[in-house]
C-alpha cells in the first residue's frame, strides 16, 4: 500500500490523500508524530483505496508535518494480513 500525493501540498488543487493498493477490507489509523490519534479511515467496498480528507476526528484541518498510518485488513479470504506502518507529509 502507499499514500498519494506524498507530500501533500495545499496548492495542488485538492483537499485529500489516497490510501493505495488497500486489502479487500482495511482499517487505517493516523498518528502525529508524537503518537496523537488524529483520525481513522475504512475500506470496507473492496475497491482497494480509501480518500482521507486532512481533518482531525473534531473535522478541523490538520497542520503541515509528518503523520503516521497503521494500516491492517483482511484479503479476499478473509484472512488478516501483515499490518502496514508509513508515514506522509502535509505542507498548508
Amino acid at each position: 500500500m502507499y499514500v498519494y500525493p506524498n507530500p501533500w501540498a495545499s496548492n495542488m488543487g485538492q483537499d485529500y490523500v489516497t490510501f493505495a493498493n488497500l486489502t479487500v477490507s482495511a482499517n487505517i489509523k493516523i498518528f502525529d508524530l508524537n503518537g496523537k490519534f488524529i483520525g481513522e479511515i475504512d475500506e470496507k467496498d473492496g475497491n482497494g483505496g480509501a480518500e482521507w480528507n486532512l481533518t482531525d476526528m473534531g473535522g478541523t484541518k490538520v497542520g503541515s508535518g509528518i503523520y503516521i498510518y497503521r494500516a491492517t485488513g483482511k484479503n479476499s479470504q478473509g484472512v488478516e494480513v501483515e499490518e502496514k506502518i508509513g508515514k506522509f507529509v502535509v505542507v498548508r
